[in-house]
C-alpha cells in the first residue's frame, strides 16, 4: 500500500480517501480506529497488530502531535519484537512510504490534531 497524500484530517491511500483515523497493516486497512482514550494510546488500541505483529510499528500522532504513547507502551511493544518510530503524522507518512516498500510495517495514524 501507498500513502499517496495526507493532510490534516485526510489521507489517500491507493486512490482510496479517508477520514478518519486507521492502521495500516501489510495485508488490509482498519478503518475508523478509535483509542479508548482520546489521545492517550496503549495496548489495547493497537489489538489489530497482534494477530499478525509487523516488523516495524510507525505511530503517526497527529499533525500537530497530540497523540502521546501510554507509560510503557513503547517499551511493551518492544519486547514482542516490535521497533516502534513515533513522528506527527506527515512525517510518519513519508516513513512508512519509505519502509513499507522493504519490509513488514504497519501505520497507526492519528489524521487530524
Amino acid at each position: 500500500m501507498k500513502i499517496e497524500k495526507y493532510r490534516f484530517g485526510i489521507i489517500i491511500i491507493d486512490g482510496r480517501t479517508y477520514t478518519k483515523d486507521l492502521i495500516i497493516l501489510p495485508d488490509r486497512i482498519v478503518e475508523n480506529w478509535r483509542r479508548r482514550e482520546g489521545h492517550r494510546l496503549d495496548m489495547q488500541d493497537l489489538e489489530a497488530l497482534w494477530q499478525s505483529p509487523p516488523h516495524t510499528l510507525v505511530i503517526g500522532t497527529g499533525a500537530f502531535g497530540f497523540i502521546k504513547p501510554a507509560p510503557g507502551l513503547i517499551n511493551a511493544i518492544e519486547a514482542r519484537g516490535i521497533k516502534v518510530i513515533m513522528s506527527k503524522s506527515a512525517d510518519a507518512c513519508e516513513i512508512f512510504n519509505k519502509l513499507s516498500s522493504d519490509g513488514d510495517v504497519a501505520l497507526a495514524i492519528h489524521l487530524t490534531c
